[in-house]
């Protein structure tokens, strides 16, 4: 999670915090005044409960990069929240404006500026998680690494070459990270004309016979490697990677670089 999806979500921690602080001097001051009946405040300890039940949902399938997996039901949360924050909001404004003493101002104050920052949280959320895939706003979270991409594939009967049954894949964001190595990716230089020629060729082929490379991969969006992983390459829009293995959700891959070098680590599927 980068910075814009990191201040969403410290806006919407904070909003919790203050809800929280500003119901707990509501219901304080409701419980000293020795009132009778119905406790008015039941239905916000539940609306709390959930708001925290939404944020740490949403801030763990970030962190663990399965976002696109429950991207419905974190919709449908976020939907049903907002719907609670606003019926919040407008009582604990009323409380706030109210006749009541100055602590049950202060409560409701504080409850109302929670409930603002949290519908200010949740406005973004419904739209970078309501959006397509492949809208300005899932572009935008992209970049920031916030929520991660489906993968798709297509196929390609035939090539350039004329040749048929090769599979092409096409990737964005990794959908998890479980990585372990710590070797640095290899970096080969490609100084003759043959190897050149080699690469180019393989890339026109169906197949890349005695390289140990079974497929070609066209990426749909830009990706930047993890600097903590050395292992990790980085692409842009529209490049080819060949792909060597394509098990799991880290494939083994090598791309051509500007230079003439081909580097070779892993890249998210």
């Amino acid at each position: 999670m980068d910075k814009p999806g990191m201040l969403i979500t410290v806006f919407a921690s904070l909003g919790w915090l203050f809800f929280f602080i500003g119901l707990c001097i509501l219901q304080s001051d409701r419980n000293s005044n020795n009132a009778s009946g119905r406790n008015r405040f039941s239905l916000q300890w539940f609306h709390l409960l959930y708001y925290l039940a939404t944020i740490v949902g949403i801030v763990g399938a970030s962190i663990t990069r399965t976002t696109e997996s429950y991207r419905q039901l974190i919709l449908a949360s976020i939907a049903v929240a907002f719907v609670f924050a606003q019926s919040d909001l407008d009582g604990a404004i009323d409380l706030s404006g109210g006749d009541a003493g100055s602590t049950f101002k202060a409560g409701g104050g504080l409850a109302a500026t929670g409930l603002f920052f949290m519908i200010f949280a949740m406005i973004p959320w419904a739209f970078i998680f309501g959006s397509s895939p492949d809208s300005f706003f899932n572009r935008i979270s992209v970049s920031v690494n916030f929520v991660p991409q489906p993968k798709e594939s297509s196929s390609s009967p035939t090539m350039a070459g004329g040749a048929g049954g090769n599979s092409e894949s096409v990737y964005g964001l990794p959908n998890d990270i479980s990585l372990n190595s710590s070797t640095p990716p290899v970096v080969l230089p490609m100084d003759s004309m043959q190897a050149t020629s080699t690469f180019r060729a393989s890339m026109d082929s169906p197949s890349i016979s005695g390289q140990g490379y079974i497929c070609r991969a066209k990426a749909i969006y830009s990706y930047v490697a993890n600097p903590a992983d050395p292992m990790e390459l980085s692409f842009e829009v529209g490049e080819i990677l060949e792909i060597s293995d394509n098990q799991g959700k880290w494939w083994k891959a090598r791309k051509m670089n500007a230079d003439g070098t081909v580097s070779t680590g892993i890249a998210p599927r």
